[in-house]
């Protein structure tokens, strides 16, 4: 993602001064994924996080790529007539909105981190509920392999 999109979507979930809240912040993401990309930040208060930023409009346009999916596979014939497609299509629609949702994905992280944090060797980042929102989740950064 382009700086200036990083930059967007960071003032419109943190608000135009997001980069008062960080000491630094890695403009080069240290990783990337299908609807978004981590970037390694310095909290004010010196604290080392993950920062994950959603690509602008990946949630947006779920339904219109589902509906054009739903197209392609209907006029192509794919799937078989006893298959009930807006079933499906409901089912990933619904899977899709989660996945987009970093509100939800943040909770269930903390209640991950809650039921494995007497397991050892593995480590769950707590989340930075401050520092993050619908389309940003900023957790604790881990060190790893």
């Amino acid at each position: 993602m382009p700086d200036s999109q990083v930059d967007q979507m960071l003032k419109e979930e943190l608000g135009v001064d997001w980069m008062n809240r960080f000491q630094e912040f890695d403009r080069k993401p240290i990783a990337a994924a299908s609807i978004g990309q981590v970037h390694k930040a310095v909290t004010k208060s010196g604290q080392t996080v993950a920062v994950k930023v959603q690509y602008p409009g990946v949630a947006e346009s779920i339904d219109s790529d589902l509906q054009n999916l739903k197209r392609l596979v209907t006029y192509l014939n794919l799937l078989p007539k006893t298959m009930y497609v807006d079933n499906i299509l409901t089912h990933t629609r619904n899977e899709l909105q989660e996945e987009c949702d970093y509100v939800l994905e943040g909770e269930k992280q903390m209640k991950m981190r809650e039921l494995l944090k007497k397991k050892k060797g593995i480590i769950v980042p707590a989340v930075i509920p401050e520092l993050s929102t619908k389309r940003v989740l900023t957790s604790d950064w881990v060190d790893g392999v």
